[in-house]
Parts: C-alpha cells; structure tokens; sequence
C-alpha cells in the first residue's frame, strides 16, 4: 500500500461530549394584540365559561330531578310496604276468628253428636246391647265424620247392619 499512514484516532474527551456551548436564545418579543383581538377573546372566554356553567347547571338539575323521583319511589314503596303488612295483620287477625269460629262451631257439633249417643244409648234395655252399640260407634264412626255431616247417615247404617248381625264383644 502507500506509504502513508492514517491518523491515529483522536482520544475522546468527556468534556466535549457532555458540556453544550451555551448558546444565547433569541426570544422572541411577545405578541401584542389589537383591541379587536382582545375583544374577540374576551366574548369567546366568557361563551365558553357560559356554556360550562349551563352544562354544569343541566347536570345539576337531572341529578335533583332523578333524587327526588328516586324518594318519591323509596316513599311509595315504603307505604306499600307498610299496607302490605297491616293488611297482613288484618287478614291474619280474620283467618284466627275465623278459625275460632270454626273450631268453636265444630265443637259444638261433636258435643251435640255425644249428647245424642248417650240419649240413643239410654234408651237400649240391656247392657249386652249398650256395649255393643257403643263400640260400634267408637269405632265406625269418626271425628270428621261428625263434623261434615255424614255421621247420621253412618249411624242409620250402622243400625241396619246391627239388626242384621249383631257385633259380638
């Protein structure tokens, strides 16, 4: 090759690569504006905060709106809940009349059925016949029987098949 040498590399110095000139900024001066500018601006801010302000002022409204119909919901429901439980209370006061009457009625009708046994049962000759009948009656003749009314019926039935055959004890 040639007889020239290259130059051999130049040792890299910290201080060039980290420190930046200073380098003086030019400011610019500042924009003044015309008294037309100032005034478009001013009415573009004040229509600006004007629309926020109705914004903010529609929000606040349907807020106030959707409150009140939220308590007047919360209101209704808490008198529907109160007239559900009164009425409650009233049905369940009717049903235990109810069924005081019920009870009262049916016993008097097992009380009315004894009364007409023992009356029936009085009037047998014997004892034989007495204990017969009776257990008869015990035993064919029962508790809802009496109370819907289809004991007579089941006595006179009873009766018929006692004349017929006789129940031995």
């Amino acid at each position: 090759m040639s007889d020239i040498e290259p130059d051999p590399p130049k040792p890299i110095v910290e201080e060039e690569i980290f420190d930046k000139p200073e380098t003086k900024s030019k400011k610019k001066p500042k924009k003044v504006l015309s008294e037309a500018q100032k005034e478009g601006l001013a009415k573009g801010r004040a229509k600006v905060k004007a629309n926020r302000e109705a914004k903010l002022r529609e929000k606040l409204e349907k807020e106030a709106k959707v409150k009140i119909e939220r308590e007047a919901i919360n209101k209704a429901q808490k008198e529907n809940t109160k007239q559900r439980e009164t009425k409650k209370k009233l049905v369940s006061q009717q049903e235990e009349t109810r069924q005081k009457i019920i009870d009262r009625n049916n016993k008097k009708k097992l009380v009315e059925f004894e009364k007409l046994k023992y009356k029936s049962l009085e009037k047998l000759e014997n004892t034989e016949h007495f204990d017969m009948l009776d257990k008869a009656l015990k035993g064919y003749i029962k508790e809802s029987d009496i109370l819907d009314g289809t004991a007579t019926k089941k006595v006179g039935e009873l009766l018929v098949q006692l004349r017929k055959k006789p129940i031995k004890i």
